[in-house]
């Protein structure tokens, strides 16, 4: 399985999808002119190889921002994940949020709230 490596950018968050490390990365602000096309290939990856993982796949997010549509890309996310724990993948969702961005927790409640997903919600200073 090929990794996966996006530099962030001003719009963009970093992304890195380690198979032989069973990670996903996704850090920064999202906020890309086209967010369904900038996350289209990160839900193509995980449909693709997913169930290929081995170990628990640790799934570490940390927005500082994120607009309307990549929360909708974000969550499309989520439920491809929350598809691949159906189907016998260990998936575990870390939330990372700023201590003092009451938005980013609640939004990472809201996320793993509407699925059925083990998950760990990390304050960060």
């Amino acid at each position: 399985m090929e990794k996966i490596y996006i530099e962030a950018s001003e719009d963009k968050p970093s992304v890195r999808i380690e198979p032989d490390k069973s990670l996903l990365r996704i850090y920064g602000a999202s906020y890309p002119e086209n967010s369904t096309k900038f996350y289209h290939d990160i839900i193509q990856w995980l449909k693709d190889n997913g169930t290929k993982m081995k170990d628990e796949f640790v799934c570490d997010f940390y927005f500082n921002y994120i607009n309307s549509a990549s929360k909708k890309s974000v969550y499309e996310l989520m439920l491809v994940l929350e598809n691949l724990k159906k189907s016998g993948i260990k998936i575990y969702v870390k939330w990372n949020y700023d201590i003092y961005d009451d938005d980013m927790l609640e939004m990472g409640r809201e996320f793993l709230e509407m699925t059925d997903l083990p998950y760990m919600l990390i304050p960060r200073e």
